[in-house]
């Protein structure tokens, strides 16, 4: 059995497509994945699988979720070592930098190469981005909240599903799939 991270979009935010944790994680072993971990309410969950093909896995996710809750949920699953090595290799990353401010946006595939090269030409200030393989690494200087690099903007710019999340749940969530 491998060990995965599921990540949901748009899930217990503000009110909208409000799932228990608890009903999550019965939901993931009633679909023959197995010792899901839910880090807090945003839809971040830990598990094995035997099943090794992560697209097989997200669309199982995806379906069970509209099946048993009645959403349609972007689903991204990632193993462990490609998660790992995803939040480990942030280029921001570096001693003197304020963690605060490094989130990853993980995207459904990898994007257009002229996708990529159109976004990159674009100037957001202090905000800075680099697009590596599936995820796009951010340095945001204002609070996240206020930045033009949100899920929409790369969902649009690179025909792509994407899923925030910041540096300290990302190594929360390598630190659960250690366990």
């Amino acid at each position: 059995m491998q060990k995965f991270v599921s990540l949901l979009r748009g899930i217990n935010v503000g009110g909208h497509r409000k799932i228990r944790m608890a009903d999550l994680k019965t939901m993931f072993t009633n679909i023959g994945l197995h010792n899901p971990v839910t880090y807090i309410q945003s839809g971040n969950v830990i598990f094995d699988s035997e099943v090794n093909d992560v697209e097989i896995i997200e669309l199982l996710i995806s379906k069970a979720i509209l099946d048993t809750f009645g959403y349609q949920v972007p689903v991204l699953v990632k193993t462990s070592s490609n998660f790992d090595s995803i939040i480990n290799n942030n280029p921001f990353y570096s001693d003197s930098v304020d963690t605060k401010k490094l989130h990853f946006t993980f995207l459904s595939r990898v994007p257009d190469v002229l996708d990529v090269k159109k976004v990159e030409l674009t100037d957001f200030g202090e905000d800075k981005f680099k697009i590596l393989g599936d995820t796009v690494y951010l340095y945001i200087e204002s609070p996240y909240h206020k930045t033009k690099l949100s899920n929409l903007f790369f969902e649009k710019q690179l025909k792509v599903s994407t899923t925030t999340r910041n540096l300290n749940t990302s190594n929360k969530l390598v630190a659960l799939l250690k366990k």
